[in-house]
């Protein structure tokens, strides 16, 4: 899209113009060099199931304004009804190649959440497993909770842990680690709010 918003849902049918729930668990799968993109829109991607992210950007002309970012894996569909826990938001680049660019990244999962960033602000959560950003300047931690796992960010820049909670699931595998590794003469900095690892994880 130009500059306007842009939405994509696996999972979902239409059924004379009106979305109704699809059939079983689908996949957003993005194959090598694809993309997803709004010059400043928002771009929201649904899918019942897991998402494979290559580049999915709200700054497709990097100039000018810049939108937001919705990944929902395990998206409950239209009714609220399909979510089952399952479903994983993965870096389908491995490792190096960004895969958000926006303002504000908001991704839910039922499982792992897996991603190199361009971003402002995070607001994550998952049931299940780890969060693990990689992220190419500072950010803002804004409300990122693992139900069940580890919270890892590595950041270029500033961290702002405003909420930070790997508590769910209290077991010595809810670790939380925050790293930021600047380029020389940039600002380094790590700014806690709150940072929960319960009483079995570590900070």
């Amino acid at each position: 899209a130009s500059s306007g918003d842009v939405l994509l849902q696996a999972g979902v049918d239409y059924a004379d113009g009106t979305p109704v729930n699809g059939g079983g668990l689908a996949d957003v799968l993005m194959g090598a060099g694809s993309s997803i993109g709004s010059a400043e829109g928002n771009v929201t991607v649904q899918a019942t199931n897991d998402i494979h992210v290559r580049l999915i950007t709200a700054d497709s002309d990097a100039a000018g304004g810049i939108g937001n970012v919705v990944l929902t894996a395990d998206y409950d569909g239209i009714d609220d009804l399909a979510g089952d826990g399952v479903g994983e938001i993965i870096d389908a680049n491995g490792d190096g190649p960004v895969n958000v660019v926006a303002d504000l990244l908001t991704a839910e999962a039922g499982e792992a959440i897996t991603l190199d960033t361009t971003i402002a602000t995070l607001d994550a959560a998952n049931d299940t497993g780890g969060i693990d950003i990689d992220e190419t300047d500072g950010i803002v931690l804004r409300d990122v909770v693992a139900g069940g796992g580890p919270v890892t960010v590595d950041a270029a820049g500033v961290i702002v842990a405003t909420n930070v909670d790997a508590s769910g699931t209290d077991d010595g595998t809810n670790d939380i680690s925050l790293t930021s590794t600047p380029p020389t003469g940039a600002s380094g900095n790590i700014l806690l709010g709150r940072v929960d690892a319960g009483m079995m994880g570590d900070v």
